[in-house]
């Protein structure tokens, strides 16, 4: 089970960035949709901190505790 928890996140680390994306473009390509361009970038600010947190605690705040 654990395994699939691993392919479940490399999955939305490259699919939600794509939604965010695709909300982006069509939100701002359509004048009266601004709020799925509100939500695209919400969604890929959200993305960035995970990733950076992600790197943060794996990279930078490494444990000794953890091999």
């Amino acid at each position: 089970m654990g395994r699939l928890y691993y392919l479940m996140g490399y999955v939305f680390m490259f699919v939600i960035p794509l939604v965010t994306v695709i909300y982006g473009i069509v939100g701002l390509v359509k004048d009266n949709k601004v709020v799925m361009a509100i939500i695209g970038l919400n969604l890929g600010i959200i993305v960035w901190i995970m990733i950076f947190m992600n790197f943060y605690f794996n990279v930078i705040f490494h444990t000794p505790y953890f091999p």
